[in-house]
C-alpha cells in the first residue's frame, strides 16, 4: 500500500527510527491519522486509542475533508481505549512505545510512566524499553500564555487527583482566553494580547467559558492539556525524576521537532522497581519542589 503522510509522520518516523526495527514489537498510544510506525509500511506496531478505525473515520471526516489521505493513514486499533490503565488493557509487553501528543492529556503524570513500563519489555540488551515522545512546546502553541508545569504539580496530580484537574481545567480556561486564535498551533498565530482595554474582555471570555465548562456534565475523557512544557523544562524535570528514580526512565535524548513539538526518546533502566516510590518518599519530593526552582525560570522566549 503506498501510504500518503503529512509530514508530522514522516518526520517523526525519521528521528524514532534509529533506535527500532520494523520487527520489534511496538505499540502506539492515541495516534488518529498520524501513525508514525503504521502496519501499512510493515511496521510490526500495534495501535491503542479511544475509538476504533471506523469511529476514527468518522470523527475526523468533516475536519480532514480537504485531505483524504490523511483518513486513509488511520490504523486498525488493536485495542480501544476506555479510560482504564494500558497495562489492564494490554495482554503482552513491547520493545517500544510512541505516544504523541498523549502526555500532555494524562490526569496523573508519574502514572502514566508507570504504566507504560508496565507494558514494556524490560531493558536487558539496550535493545527494547524504549518510549518515545512527542510534546507540544509551550511558546509555539496555544499554550504560550501559561505558566510551566513544575514538581509541585506533579506531586498534587499525584496525590490529590481530583484537585489537579479542576486546577488545570481552570488554567486552560483563562489563559486561553488571552490568546489571538485560539485554535492555532502555529508560533506566528499563538500571541498574547496584553493591551489594557482588552483586560476585561479577556477576564469576561474566560469567566464565562468556566461558567459554561463546570456546568457540562462529567465525563470519561475531556481533550485539555494539562501538563505545559518548553523543551527545557522537560529535560529539567525528566533529569530530576529520573535520577531520583521517582519514574523507572532515562532521559536518552531531547531534540527540537516539526513546527510546534518536541521529541524525548526514554528508556527503561536494567533493573527497575515495578512498585511507584512517589507514595512513601515525602522528605525526597520535598527536596525535589526546591530542586525544581529552577524550572521555573525557563518560560524565556
Amino acid at each position: 500500500m503506498n501510504l500518503i503522510e503529512d509530514g508530522y509522520s514522516t518526520v517523526r518516523r525519521d528521528y524514532f527510527v534509529k533506535f527500532v526495527n520494523k520487527g520489534d514489537a511496538g505499540l502506539e498510544i492515541g495516534p488518529s491519522y498520524r501513525p508514525v510506525f503504521p502496519k501499512a509500511m510493515g511496521w510490526n506496531c500495534k495501535t491503542l486509542d479511544h475509538l476504533d478505525k471506523k469511529a476514527l473515520v468518522e470523527k475526523y471526516r468533516v475536519e480532514l475533508s480537504s485531505f483524504p489521505n490523511l483518513l486513509e493513514a488511520i490504523d486498525e486499533v488493536d485495542y480501544v481505549w476506555e479510560g482504564q490503565k494500558y497495562s489492564d488493557l494490554v495482554d503482552v509487553h513491547f520493545d517500544y512505545v510512541i505516544a504523541c501528543h498523549v502526555l500532555e492529556h494524562q490526569e496523573d503524570f508519574l502514572g502514566f510512566f508507570e504504566d507504560v513500563s508496565r507494558i514494556l519489555r524490560p531493558n536487558v540488551d539496550n535493545r527494547s524499553g524504549y518510549l518515545f515522545l512527542a510534546l507540544p512546546e509551550k511558546r509555539r502553541t496555544f499554550d504560550c500564555t501559561r505558566p510551566l508545569s513544575t514538581i509541585g504539580d506533579i506531586y498534587v496530580a499525584s496525590q490529590h487527583k481530583q484537585a489537579f484537574k479542576l486546577k488545570s481545567k481552570i488554567d486552560e480556561i483563562f489563559y486561553m482566553s488571552k490568546v489571538k486564535g485560539q485554535n492555532s498551533w502555529f508560533e506566528n498565530y499563538s500571541r498574547m494580547d496584553l493591551s489594557q482595554d482588552d483586560v476585561k474582555h479577556h477576564t469576561g471570555v474566560a469567566y464565562l467559558n468556566f461558567i459554561k465548562a463546570i456546568s457540562e456534565p462529567e465525563v470519561s475523557y475531556e481533550d485539555r492539556h494539562r501538563w505545559i512544557f518548553s523543551q527545557e523544562s522537560f529535560y529539567c524535570i525528566l533529569n530530576l525524576l529520573s535520577s531520583y528514580k521517582i519514574i523507572p526512565f532515562e532521559l536518552i535524548e531531547i531534540r527540537e521537532g516539526l513546527n510546534e513539538e518536541f521529541y524525548a526518546v526514554l528508556q527503561l533502566r536494567n533493573s527497575h522497581n515495578p512498585e511507584p516510590s512517589i507514595s512513601n518518599e515525602k522528605e525526597l519530593l520535598d527536596d525535589l519542589v526546591k530542586s525544581s526552582l529552577e524550572c521555573t525560570d525557563l518560560d524565556r522566549d
